[in-house]
């Protein structure tokens, strides 16, 4: 432990770090500080994948979201060009001239 001076000069002992609650009870009831290490590894090892899990679900949300973006811009592109035009035919006038209603 680490020494450090009081006011009056003498050497007193500092306390120790408190420790976690299930490392004292690991380390207490006499499994040993492996089985505190192997219980945090399996811990960890669920939230890795848990959040392995939840980063496959976002990019498939992703993709589904890209795929959609890019359907609308096609049918957009597609809305802005110019279309044919349609009308009724009132009376042909000759082989380049047609009046229309429309």
């Amino acid at each position: 432990c680490a020494r450090r001076r009081s006011r009056k000069g003498r050497d007193e002992r500092a306390a120790p770090a408190a420790l976690p609650t299930s490392m004292v009870a690991a380390v207490s009831a006499g499994h040993g500080i492996s089985n505190y290490y192997s219980s945090k590894i399996d811990e960890l090892e669920v939230v890795v994948r848990e959040k392995t899990q939840n980063l496959r679900r976002l990019e498939a949300q992703r993709n589904e979201l890209n795929s959609k973006v890019r359907l609308l811009r096609e049918e957009l592109s597609l809305l802005q060009e110019p279309g044919s035009y349609v009308g009724e035919v009132v009376k042909v006038m000759g082989r380049k001239k047609v009046p229309e209603e429309g």
